[in-house]
């Protein structure tokens, strides 16, 4: 079970780099938040209509499961007579739903929100290391070994942040083949989807600290491969521990697509649409 996944992180990897490649120096911000408000709505749809749902069901299933289990045991030790009132008394408490998923999905949300608050204060650290060494560049013109340190360190911080992002990506496609095919290839169109505005955020950054198409390219490869690894951690994981995955990890990542397509990309689509005059909406 762990090819298909491992195709699909590829596959989100991949293309965007080789767009990268063959897109114009400048894609139109329109398309891009254009781009962006369908990924969130992809991710979003998928997780509100399939992934929470599918946990709540399989949770209620578990538990009736369970129940009945229970309820088996206890005929055979017990006597007939007196389990017929034990029964009802059972089914009265067994209508109440389990909180403990959607618990682990704000949970999930949590967790994604500070490790996006981590990564974004490394990434705008490095560019405000790179803007006051620009600042300082134009009105003094000299340090340029200070500079480089300052573009080295910054474009460095920008390739850490966005291997932890595809790792998660990884981790998120494993999560969804766990699930189902049919799912785990809904999840990596809203991946790849979600990607590509990233990775060409990734690309201004990078080529304003002096890398070439080719060398952007060759790095975006160098940390896609993050993904894959999260795919061989997270299946590993589910194949081993087919219970823990199910019912810990799943819920946690369902978190992670609530937090990408509520907070982080109708975030920036909000902004983005708010910053822009209306003769460029026309």
């Amino acid at each position: 079970p762990m090819l298909l996944p491992v195709a699909a992180s590829v596959v989100t990897s991949i293309v965007p780099a080789l767009l990268l490649g063959v897109l114009p120096g400048q894609v139109p911000a329109h398309v891009l938040r254009i781009m962006l408000v369908g990924a969130a709505g992809a991710i979003v749809a998928d997780c509100l209509l399939h992934m929470v749902p599918d946990l709540v069901i399989k949770t209620a299933a578990a538990a009736a499961h369970a129940h009945e289990h229970a309820h088996d045991h206890g005929h055979h030790a017990d006597g007939d007579g007196h389990h017929g009132h034990d029964h009802h008394h059972h089914d009265h408490h067994h209508h109440h739903p389990d909180p403990t998923p959607m618990l682990l999905v704000m949970a999930g949300m949590l967790l994604f929100f500070v490790l996006d608050g981590v990564l974004q204060r490394m990434q705008s650290h490095s560019h405000s290391h790179g803007h006051g060494a620009s600042a300082k560049r134009q009105s003094k013109a000299k340090a340029p070994k200070a500079a480089e340190a300052d573009t080295r360190a910054r474009s460095t911080l920008s390739l850490i942040a966005d291997a932890v992002h595809n790792f998660a990506d990884g981790a998120v496609l494993a999560v969804a083949f766990f699930q189902s095919p049919a799912f785990g290839w809904r999840t990596t169109v809203a991946v790849l989807l979600h990607e590509l505005p990233h990775e060409l955020g990734d690309y201004a950054v990078l080529q304003d600290c002096g890398f070439s198409t080719r060398q952007i390219v060759g790095a975006q490869v160098a940390t896609g491969a993050a993904s894959c690894l999260g795919v061989v951690v997270f299946a590993t994981v589910g194949s081993y521990a087919e219970q823990f995955m199910a019912s810990v990890v799943t819920p946690l990542v369902a978190g992670n697509f609530l937090y990408l397509g509520l907070a982080i990309m109708l975030g920036e689509a909000r902004t983005s649409l708010a910053s822009v005059s209306p003769k460029e909406l026309a």
